[in-house]
């Protein structure tokens, strides 16, 4: 059941801000969230012995530059890229 070809998470703590006056949407929680969702992931597959890959849809500028921030480590490793 964890991988399912599309899932959808409900983090009813985070909230969603502005930033500058933008019209755009960030959500911190949402983007801690989805980094730990996605090492709990690569944690499962690794022992599985399977590869998976793995993408983010956001419509909000913001929240790809909060996602961007969070999995930069990620993003920079052999694996992210």
């Amino acid at each position: 059941s964890l991988l399912r070809p599309c899932l959808f998470y409900d983090v009813t703590h985070g909230r969603g801000s502005h930033r500058g006056g933008s019209v755009s949407y960030q959500n911190i929680h949402e983007a801690l969230f989805t980094l730990q969702l996605y090492e709990l992931l690569q944690r499962v597959t690794e022992l599985a012995g399977i590869k998976v890959s793995v993408g983010i849809i956001t419509p909000y500028k913001l929240q790809l530059k909060c996602l961007n921030r969070e999995f930069d480590v990620v993003l920079k490793s052999d694996e992210g890229k």
